[in-house]
């Protein structure tokens, strides 16, 4: 069962903006409305989440304080992954 859609709310927008949200909304055939509060309320949540705090067991947190404090070793393939260029940075020809 949702909550009942009682509260309203506005925002102001540039209009190179909304003009990307209203084309993304009609792509997923959606209205402006529902696109932006999902999209909202979804980045709300990953915010929340980010902040929880974990609590642990002083024994499970000195094991983990000390496999974090080891150097890291050497990995190729994550070295050659995180010196290529993203494929959204690359220039379009």
């Amino acid at each position: 069962m949702t909550d009942a859609k009682t509260e309203n709310f506005a925002a102001r927008i540039a209009a190179d903006d909304l003009s990307i949200i209203k084309r993304a909304a009609r792509i997923s055939g959606r209205s402006v409305s529902s696109f932006v509060v999902s999209a909202a309320k979804r980045q709300a949540e990953e915010t929340l989440r980010e902040q929880i705090l974990i609590e642990v067991e002083g024994s499970i947190f000195d094991a983990l304080d000390e496999r974090l404090s080891q150097p890291g070793s050497h990995n190729p393939e994550l070295a050659k992954l995180l010196g290529e260029k993203a494929p959204w940075n690359e220039a379009t020809g």
